[in-house]
């Protein structure tokens, strides 16, 4: 009878054991500090709540039932696509290319709820910083540092937030493109005259070949006032010559479409739209960008034209950068390295031509190099075939320089 008794309980505890052993345990999972939902950890893998989790870093979830199928939206535009029961998974970036994943373990649903792999999400999904301490998950966004002498700043481009040594000094929101997604590597701070911070951002556009991406931001001395500018180009000769200037108690932030004029004093920012002038002055020239800028002038332009543009009276006035005595030095080169097709005429024509330039034929392209007491300075380089040299390709630059009294009477 004893011994019937103790097998009745042993099957009745393995019987109770079987069940308990396959819940899931449970693990908190902080954010930035803050809890913000709990995970499951099952079958040796750790598993985040979709929606919750999603919609926590202000991405959309949508879940169609027929396929199982769900689809988030991720702040920057970006999308995910997964399906239960499928171990692919598709990430569609906003700024074009689309990669495609194999996931395990795999998402699923209990109780109405969707979980996806922890790892999978914070590391490829939302590259979030991961750590696990005390049984709980704790997730941060990658955070950019510059030390200057004993002083440590931390920026975190996802809230826009700038700490000094551990102290908060405030938060100053960076630009995305809404075509690209912007991946930010490097941090250089700085102080302005009037005891605000400026911040030198560089990244790369990631699923693209990008050469550089600069923004630059402004944080006013008591953290309350912030301004910014994206500067990005997939041709570095395009970019813009100087990114920030400080001038007069007035600093300037340059940027892809607009320039952001910064009064500290007064607490004003304003913004010029570069997209104006150039579709005013310079109509047709997609890659023109603004070479540099004083708070008066502002020379626009790239590869072919040039324009000094006065700001106060909305004026501008192109440089004459191709002279008769150049063309003549440059004839003589050209003989035997332009095709049938392409004559010295059209070779001037096609004078800076991107697509041009990836043709068999040479084309000529100009460049600002600085301006200086009044006098603007460029250098156009002529590029030919020689072919008693090796490599053939060669190029010939051509010094040019532009009065700015003389260019706008």
């Amino acid at each position: 009878m004893k011994k019937k008794l103790l097998m009745t309980l042993l099957v009745l505890t393995l019987a109770l054991a079987v069940p308990a052993q396959a819940l899931a345990a449970e693990a908190p999972v902080y954010l930035e500090g803050e809890r913000v939902a709990t995970a499951l950890e099952q079958g040796g893998s750790t598993f985040l709540p979709l929606r919750t989790m999603f919609e926590t870093v202000n991405a959309t979830v949508e879940w169609d039932e027929p396929q199982q199928k769900i689809t988030a939206t991720l702040a920057d535009g970006s999308r995910l696509i997964m399906q239960i029961g499928s171990p692919e998974a598709t990430l569609l970036r906003a700024g074009g290319g689309e990669m495609g994943y194999q996931v395990e373990p795999q998402a699923f649903v209990q109780n109405g709820v969707t979980y996806v792999p922890l790892r999978f999400v914070t590391d490829t999904v939302l590259s979030m910083e991961l750590d696990w301490r005390d049984g709980a998950v704790y997730l941060a966004y990658p955070k950019l540092t510059y030390q200057q002498g004993g002083e440590v700043y931390s920026f975190n481009p996802a809230n826009g937030e700038l700490t000094l040594n551990g102290q908060k000094l405030g938060r100053c929101r960076v630009p995305y493109d809404n075509n690209v997604d912007i991946v930010y590597n490097q941090l250089k701070v700085s102080k302005t005259a009037a005891g605000g911070w400026l911040l030198d951002l560089q990244g790369i556009v990631r699923g693209a070949l990008t050469s550089s991406m600069h923004t630059n931001a402004w944080l006013s001395a008591d953290g309350q006032q912030s301004a910014a500018a994206l500067a990005n180009s997939l041709r570095p000769e395009l970019e813009p010559a100087a990114y920030v200037w400080q001038l007069d108690g007035q600093i300037w932030l340059n940027g892809n479409n607009e320039l952001v004029q910064i009064d500290e004093a007064a607490g004003q920012v304003q913004r010029h739209n570069l997209g104006q002038w150039l579709s005013s002055v310079l109509p047709g020239q997609e890659e023109a960008v603004c070479c540099w800028q004083d708070g008066h002038f502002a020379v626009l332009g790239s590869g072919s034209t040039f324009v000094v543009y006065d700001m106060q009276a909305g004026v501008g006035r192109a440089a004459p950068l191709l002279t008769e005595e150049m063309k003549a030095q440059v004839l003589p080169l050209l003989k035997d390295s332009l095709t049938e097709n392409f004559t010295a005429d059209n070779y001037w024509a096609n004078f800076g031509n991107v697509q041009a330039l990836n043709i068999q034929d040479p084309v000529p392209y100009a460049e600002f190099v600085g301006a200086e007491n009044g006098v603007w300075q460029f250098v156009v380089k002529c590029t030919y075939y020689d072919f008693s040299q090796e490599p053939n390709y060669q190029t010939k630059a051509f010094p040019v320089k532009i009065v700015i009294e003389e260019l706008m009477k």
